[in-house]
């Protein structure tokens, strides 16, 4: 992987990645998955450009190599191959988390409240819509009309009913008709919807689903890579170790000098040959007699 084309999968993958990691806020906390996936994915994109030209020389970043030690003699790309394909597959349950989430929180009712402003708490035991209302808040105490006259009842007080507590008064027209039996004013209603997590839910699924893609990609590139000219990392300097050479070195250009071992590098010792036998000096007699 030397050339500029072989490094645009990666690239690809680092700024589909920065997209997922912005996003990681959306769908209250479902997107934070996919942001995790895109960091990961930026961080293999910045040291895919980084070791740009050094894919088929020894890992440069030995320290994440503290549990294998031989993985250090490996290769860039083959430890950046194996960085996108798990991208790859954790991109999909993290896409999944996120899109589900997005789409529950586009299709959610928004949550509206409105505010009654009434200084005549005093009128609240005869608003049983009041009554209702109130009744677990801190001014229930005010329906009675012995506790009244405590400090926390007089003056104005701001009653807040939300869009549930509208659905409970109905049979006294509502938040609008409590806060009219006690003298009230009531506001326009606020809604707060969760249209912006859920947008962003969606966009972090689809910057995830992207990502999964794109790291595929990638991870077959490098694979190719690795096809061509190995898992082992070659060696940077001279008279390096090299997996397969005995006494031998690398020079500049990549060749090996000295002799390569095929199979299982065993010592194997040649039968020396014996020297003929002498005669004995019994046979030398026996021939001086004939």
């Amino acid at each position: 992987m030397r050339s500029s084309g072989d490094v645009a999968p990666a690239s690809a993958t680092g700024v589909i990645g920065v997209v997922a990691l912005c996003t990681w806020w959306g769908g209250l906390g479902a997107a934070v998955p996919g942001g995790l996936v895109g960091l990961t994915a930026t961080l293999g994109a910045c040291a895919s450009c980084a070791t740009t030209g050094q894919h088929q020389e020894a890992a440069c970043f030995t320290g994440c190599c503290c549990l294998c030690h031989d993985c250090t003699r490996l290769s860039n790309a083959w430890h950046l191959r194996n960085v996108f394909v798990a991208v790859g597959v954790l991109a999909v349950p993290a896409a999944f988390a996120s899109g589900l989430m997005g789409l529950i929180l586009l299709r959610a009712e928004p949550h509206c409240s409105s505010t009654c402003m009434t200084d005549q708490l005093d009128k609240c035991s005869s608003c049983p819509g009041a009554v209702v209302l109130l009744h677990t808040g801190s001014l229930a105490r005010c329906c009675a009309k012995s506790d009244y006259e405590s400090s926390t009842c007089r003056g104005y007080r701001r009653i807040t009913c939300t869009t549930d507590d509208d659905v409970k008064l109905q049979l006294w027209d509502g938040c609008q008709g409590a806060c009219d039996c006690l003298g009230g004013t009531m506001s326009e209603p606020a809604c707060d919807d969760y249209g912006r997590e859920g947008n962003a839910a969606l966009m972090n699924c689809v910057s995830v689903v992207l990502l999964w893609a794109v790291s595929i990609w990638t991870s077959q590139v490098f694979s190719k890579s690795i096809r061509r000219h190995g898992a082992w990392g070659c060696a940077s300097s001279t008279h390096s170790f090299q997996p397969g050479v005995v006494g031998g070195s690398v020079n500049r250009d990549g060749m090996v000098i000295g002799q390569p071992v095929l199979g299982d590098p065993t010592i194997v010792v040649a039968a020396t040959a014996l020297p003929r036998a002498t005669p004995t000096l019994e046979h030398g007699r026996a021939t001086d007699e004939e």
